[in-house]
This record gives C-alpha cells, sequence and structure tokens, in this order.
C-alpha cells in the first residue's frame, strides 16, 4: 500500500511540474535600449509591441510575454533552460550559444553607419579611415566588420552604457564619431535634431535582425516564419510601420533581391 501511495505521489509531482512548465509563459525578450525596438513604458505601441501584438495573434495557442532586458540576462534564461524567443537580432551576435538556439527568417534588413557632427563629419571609406579618430562604442556592442581596426590602436574608443550617451559624447566633440543602424537613425531624432548630425554615405556593413528562438520551441518556428514572410503584403502592417518611422523605415522591411544584393548581408 505504501509503494502505491509513494508511485502516486511522485506520478502527481512529475504531471504538476509538466503542468506547470506548459503554462509559464514564454517570454519574447527585446534588449535593445534605442529607437525603434526599445520597450518604453507608457510610450504609444512602438516596433516590438507592434510586432508581439501579431506574434501573439499568430500563436494564440501559446502563452506569450513581451519583456524588456539585457543581453546578459537573456542568455542567463537560456542556459537556465527556459523557453525564450529573443527579438531583432542576427544569429551571428548569438555564435557561441548555437547549439542552444534556432532562427527565424529575417524579419528587416539594417545597415550601420557612421554617425557624426555636422560641422565635422566622418566619412567612411575603409577601416583605415579611422585611425586617428575618436569611436564611442556602446558597451557590450561589437563591431565585427571594423573590429581588426579597432584593435590596431590606432582609433581611440571610448565607451558609454547606452546608444544615446555615445550621441551625446559626439555631440558635445568628445568622440568624432558613433557606429549607428540605419534603424535608429530614422527613428531616434527629430528632424531639428538631424540637422546637427552627418550621416555617412557609405555603410560599414549590412545585416538581417530576425528573431531566435530556443530549441525546445523549434514546432513554432513555421508559424514564426509564416508570420515574417506575410508581412510584406500587409496593408496594416506598412501603414504601422510608415506612421512609426516613415516611408524609408518601412522599406528595411521590403527591400527587393537588387538591394539585398548590394549589402554585405549576414
Amino acid at each position: 500500500m505504501l509503494r502505491v501511495i509513494a508511485l502516486a505521489t511522485i506520478l502527481s509531482f512529475i504531471s504538476c511540474s509538466h503542468h506547470t512548465k506548459e503554462n509559464k509563459p514564454v517570454k519574447v525578450y527585446v534588449y535593445h535600449d534605442f529607437a525603434p525596438f526599445v520597450i518604453e513604458e507608457g510610450a504609444e505601441l512602438n516596433l516590438s509591441e507592434q510586432f508581439f501584438q501579431k506574434l501573439e495573434a499568430k500563436l494564440a495557442h501559446k502563452n506569450l510575454e513581451l519583456v524588456r532586458s539585457t543581453k546578459v540576462k537573456v542568455i542567463d534564461s537560456l542556459l537556465k533552460g527556459d523557453q525564450v524567443m529573443i527579438l531583432w537580432v542576427n544569429p551571428k551576435w548569438f555564435y557561441k550559444y548555437r547549439n542552444h538556439l534556432i532562427s527565424s527568417s529575417p524579419i528587416l534588413w539594417d545597415s550601420d553607419y557612421l554617425l557624426s557632427r555636422k560641422n565635422s563629419p566622418v566619412e567612411f571609406n575603409g577601416g583605415e579611415s579611422l585611425y586617428g579618430l575618436t569611436q564611442c562604442s556602446v558597451a557590450g556592442h561589437i563591431y565585427k566588420s571594423i573590429d581588426p581596426y579597432l584593435k590596431s590602436g590606432k582609433v581611440k574608443i571610448i565607451e558609454r552604457p547606452e546608444m544615446k550617451s555615445c550621441v551625446d559624447a559626439v555631440s558635445k566633440g568628445k568622440a568624432d564619431y558613433v557606429v549607428i543602424e540605419k534603424s535608429a537613425w530614422l527613428n531616434m531624432f527629430t528632424p531639428n535634431t538631424k540637422k546637427n548630425f552627418s550621416l555617412s554615405k557609405n555603410y560599414i556593413d549590412g545585416f538581417s535582425r530576425g528573431m531566435l528562438l530556443s530549441k525546445d520551441l523549434k514546432d513554432l518556428l513555421p508559424e514564426v516564419n509564416e508570420l515574417i514572410d506575410s508581412l510584406p503584403e500587409s496593408t496594416d502592417w506598412k501603414n504601422k510601420m510608415q506612421r512609426i518611422g516613415g516611408k524609408e523605415f518601412y522599406e528595411l522591411f521590403n527591400l527587393d533581391i537588387s538591394e539585398l544584393l548590394k549589402m554585405k548581408t549576414n
């Protein structure tokens, strides 16, 4: 009799543990701290929230939660075995954790440029064109395409915790430039503020942004990709993206093949 009770207790515990995991929300992480990706309390629905609404509708059978976090905390959650989705990222940024993750189709195509002061513009003509200048680097960011030149010791580096702080450092003359994404340039600044800055004509690197899912969510990947693939044909999505960042921003979601071939995409 005692054996039967013990077995029933064990089976009950296993059942409860499984039930708890099934009902635990899957966290959809955004760790970017700058527009258009950042999640801000009290702000109008931004890009991340707009996409999350569509994702939530597509995966109505799954309990999802949109969470603003840091990259360190996201990786910690992943390594603890939590079910996670990471939004607006490129697989190469998580190469070390590739055995834990699967990648969606690209959602948008982005590119890195140099942001400098209007009265002291910096153009990019290869890595050596940065020699003798001061770059403001955002803590934790990797500048893969120009990394060898930064490590040469011929480019002075100052570090700030976030993009806004680096933009401020450039504005005050403490740095000559900061590497900034096209998506951020289109969304971080008012038209009047943009007049104080110069964006390099040549981009440094081109790359895709999509979603990474922990491998235990592989069954959701086809539905996630169906959603992503449907966005270019969605008038609702087009209107929302143009309201957020204008026509040029919407085009990042809908580049044609000739434009993609011009980019050094990753």
